[in-house]
């Protein structure tokens, strides 16, 4: 089997679930703003004065949490995100 070049990396598809629905990135960690960014590629609500709240659950080592604007997490296959939007109006 041919072996990579020291500098390669190699590529990982990782199945997330955004909002329910199931997406494929090839990215090991995740940013708020690429999540938010998927949640709102699939509908949810969007605008400037939309605030957003990121929760997630069975990221890497089992963690879950809150995600803040700014942050990342490091993802694995099963990976869920859920994204609400509130409108501040």
């Amino acid at each position: 089997m041919p072996q990579l070049p020291e500098n390669a990396t190699h590529e990982h598809d990782f199945e997330i679930v955004v909002n329910t629905r199931k997406h494929t990135v090839t990215e090991a960690e995740m940013t708020f703003d690429e999540v938010v960014h998927i949640a709102v590629a699939d509908g949810l609500l969007s605008g400037p004065q939309v605030i957003y709240t990121v929760s997630y659950r069975h990221a890497h080592g089992n963690k879950e949490g809150d995600l803040a604007e700014g942050q990342s997490v490091k993802v694995k296959d099963g990976t869920v995100f859920n994204v609400t939007a509130t409108d501040k109006s």
